[in-house]
């Protein structure tokens, strides 16, 4: 399953998201491309243009956000950042395999051989 999250943002504020979900066997480029269609469908924009810059920060930390750089029209929001969040059926978020820190594992100490 393939999982990306769209958000808007606003006055650093998130101001509406989504997921789109692609379980179709297709390349991850692919899917990228059809999940930010879906995206700009639901949210009445148009698509954004791929800058250099853009496509580096995507391979390097599947993120990218478009600002009004990256729009023909003008928008009413700061910029649009996507997140692919889950890529066959392991999530790609940072903190998804850690657990939280109540439940990390402590070393304990056996005093009963101590006299």
């Amino acid at each position: 399953m393939f999982r990306l999250w769209a958000k808007e943002f606003k006055d650093n504020r998130m101001v509406r998201d989504t997921v789109i979900e692609d379980g179709r066997e297709e390349t991850r480029t692919h899917k990228v491309f059809d999940a930010l269609e879906k995206v700009c469908l639901q949210f009445d924009l148009g698509k954004p243009i791929w800058l250099e810059s853009t496509v580096s920060e995507f391979k390097r930390h599947s993120k990218a956000r478009f600002s009004q750089d990256h729009f023909i029209e003008e928008i009413d929001f700061d910029f649009l950042e996507i997140h692919v969040i889950e890529e066959a059926g392991r999530s790609v978020l940072p903190d998804a395999g850690r657990k939280p820190c109540s439940q990390k594992m402590h070393k304990t100490i056996d005093f009963a051989h101590i006299r």
